[in-house]
């Protein structure tokens, strides 16, 4: 339980901060000491979240412009949750690293932040996504 928990702050460091990310990860996993192999991986992961984070906002949001003038009345309550939730789950999905931070063993500290963060992202985004019906 307690090391999911380390994996988990540090998925969120690794998006947040990379520098506190490593001072962090190297008490917790000594695989990590080995920095400059690690720093591209870090850097994938990061740089394929903020893409896509930015490109699916960029898109919904265009879409969501486009139907509002189109007539479509978009204020309604639960459409705003729906467009986040919409967002939140394409942005975990297009944002995995993948193939470009796998190890042979694949078991490694980021293999498993990049699983676990996209399997958290994904039931958030079906909690907001059921909440927004809801309404």
């Amino acid at each position: 339980m307690f090391e999911s928990f380390k994996v988990f702050l540090l998925g969120v460091l690794v998006y947040v901060s990379p520098q506190f990310f490593f001072f962090v990860g190297e008490q917790w996993f000594p695989e990590l000491k080995s920095r400059a192999d690690w720093q591209e991986r870090v850097r994938a992961m990061r740089t394929r979240l903020w893409k896509a984070l930015g490109l699916v906002s960029v898109t919904v949001g265009a879409t969501l412009v486009g139907l509002n003038f189109g007539g479509n009345v978009l204020m309604k309550e639960g459409y705003w949750a729906r467009a986040a939730a919409v967002v939140v789950a394409l942005s975990s999905t297009l944002g995995r690293a993948g193939w470009a931070i796998e190890t042979w063993k694949q078991k490694s500290v980021l293999e498993r932040i990049d699983r676990g963060m996209y399997t958290i992202s994904q039931l958030g985004a079906t909690v907001l996504l059921l909440f927004a019906l809801s309404l």
